[in-house]
């Protein structure tokens, strides 16, 4: 499976989460943390690898 980075429109639409409870989770660390691909931009994403692998190991914390 390969890498992309998503952006927030993105983020919601994978987790179902609206952005507040996401930007709250990421500050608590119970969520992957936003990057820069590029540090001269000021545009954020995330790892698509990292969310699904987020998502993992919530199914498997539950059980199933």
């Amino acid at each position: 499976m390969t890498d992309r980075i998503i952006r927030r429109g993105d983020l919601k639409a994978i987790t179902g989460f609206e952005w507040r409870h996401i930007h709250d989770m990421e500050k608590r660390g119970d969520f992957p943390r936003r990057f820069r691909p590029d540090p001269h931009s000021k545009i954020v994403g995330w790892s698509l690898l990292e969310i699904q692998d987020w998502i993992a190991q919530r199914k498997a914390a539950r059980g199933g």
